[in-house]
């Protein structure tokens, strides 16, 4: 990331001006310099983390150990040390221009041209340095070009109930006044794949429109349950346009689903999405969307959707840089042709998110969701209005190979209540999958 010469005068330059009071402190660092020189950085980064526990707000000390840890490779403990530093000085030119060259190695174009502004914002000198000039053609250089990526995933799942149903267990129905049996709870297995290509442009750079289209395409074969088999096809077309601290995007996409080989369903959606990445010490997006959905098999089952979203980001430092997000999300359903009770319904879905990295190709991800359904039409079979909450937990952990190949395993837990027993179940599903991206 930094050439050898240019890494150590940077490196004596801060020495020279970095040195606090007191003949231990200076010895540990011209101690750890030594190290970093002959190649031991990480013992150089180890040697100040030592003095870093009885200096922690000490800038210079924070300074130094991110340097030490990207030299040594280590990008999480460079980032959460710098980051540090900016905590101590939020103005801090050449910490900024450090996460910058971080998030451009590490592919996120946006975030590290967010940090450039951010150097010459608060040094005007940075428009005269090679370097920083270098930095920012480079990132303008991914961020305007034309582009093509994307992924190829293959994988398998087994569901220990597929059927989604409520297993052997008996449940009365009031208008029949009798007792009916569910169906057997079926587990099964599903091998699946899928391909997803991004193609944008940003054009023209100084006023900030650009474009994204986006194809993907989704199919998986059930062992068992044949009837499960779905074939899925989108295609969104996604003008937006992006200023410093926000982006707007106009997503229409069109998207088309099959089940077991027969036409089932395809929905027209339009969309507006905010997302701000420098608020409230993370980024937060929110959107609102409108869709209409038509029935392939019956047409008076269409339907049209109204869906509202917030979502909060957040990386934790103290937490060893762990990733939270926080999101909410509201859905409005409504029968086109009212002609059944089980559509019409307002849903609200809260979610927790957690990921971190637990070593350098390693991967753990946890998080929660609960959805609660209530239902706005009289059910006479039941005798109420048909009310659901649907609680998902799950734990990812993947491992990231090279050439940019990364393989996940999945556990959730579902579990649904509602008021009418047939749709009362709980599931497990396991998932493996390998997913190439390009």
């Amino acid at each position: 990331m930094i050439s050898n010469r240019i890494f150590f005068l940077l490196l004596a330059v801060i020495l020279s001006i970095t040195y606090v009071p007191g003949k231990e402190l200076n010895e540990e660092f011209i101690k750890a310099d030594k190290l970093c020189r002959s190649g031991k950085c990480q013992s150089a980064y180890n040697e100040l983390s030592k003095l870093f526990l009885e200096y922690p707000d000490n800038k210079n000390i924070n300074y130094l150990m991110g340097l030490y840890a990207l030299r040594a490779g280590d990008i999480d403990h460079a980032l959460a040390a710098f980051e540090r530093v900016l905590i101590i000085d939020p103005k801090d030119s050449k910490t900024h221009f450090q996460i910058a060259q971080i998030y451009y190695q590490s592919k996120q174009y946006l975030l590290a041209k967010n940090e450039l502004a951010k150097v010459l914002k608060n040094d005007k000198n940075y428009i005269n340095d090679k370097n920083f000039l270098k930095l920012r053609d480079d990132i303008y250089g991914k961020l305007y070009d034309f582009k093509i990526s994307g992924s190829i995933t293959m994988g398998a799942t087994y569901s220990n109930n597929a059927n989604n149903d409520i297993g052997n267990r008996s449940y009365f129905i009031p208008f029949f006044n009798i007792v009916s049996q569910g169906k057997p709870k079926i587990s099964d297995k599903t091998l699946f794949s899928s391909i997803f290509l991004d193609y944008g442009n940003d054009f023209p750079k100084k006023i900030g429109w650009g474009l994204n289209n986006y194809l993907n395409i989704y199919g998986d074969i059930n062992s068992k349950v044949k009837n499960n088999n779905t074939d899925y096809i989108s295609f969104s077309f996604s003008p937006f346009y992006r200023q410093k601290l926000l982006r707007i995007d106009f997503p229409v996409s069109v998207d088309k689903s099959w089940i077991y080989g027969s036409s089932f369903n395809h929905s027209i959606k339009v969309a507006v999405d905010f997302s701000c990445p420098d608020l409230l010490d993370g980024k937060i997006s929110t959107g609102l969307s409108f869709q209409k959905v038509y029935d392939d098999r019956k047409t008076f089952l269409d339907s049209k959707n109204v869906n509202y979203y917030v979502r909060y980001d957040k990386r934790v430092n103290f937490l060893s840089n762990m990733n939270i997000s926080l999101s909410y999300n509201y859905s409005r359903y409504r029968e086109v042709i009212h002609v059944r009770t089980d559509v019409n319904a307002n849903e609200d879905i809260y979610s927790i998110d957690l990921s971190k990295k637990l070593f350098k190709p390693i991967g753990l991800g946890l998080g929660y969701s609960y959805k609660s359904k209530e239902y706005m039409d009289f059910d006479t079979l039941f005798n109420n209005y048909r009310s659901d909450i649907k609680r998902v937990s799950y734990v990812n952990i993947s491992y990231n190979a090279q050439n940019n190949i990364t393989v996940s395993i999945y556990g959730s837990h579902v579990e649904n209540t509602s008021n009418q027993p047939i749709y009362a179940y709980n599931k497990n599903i396991f998932r493996l999958s390998v997913s190439k991206y390009f």
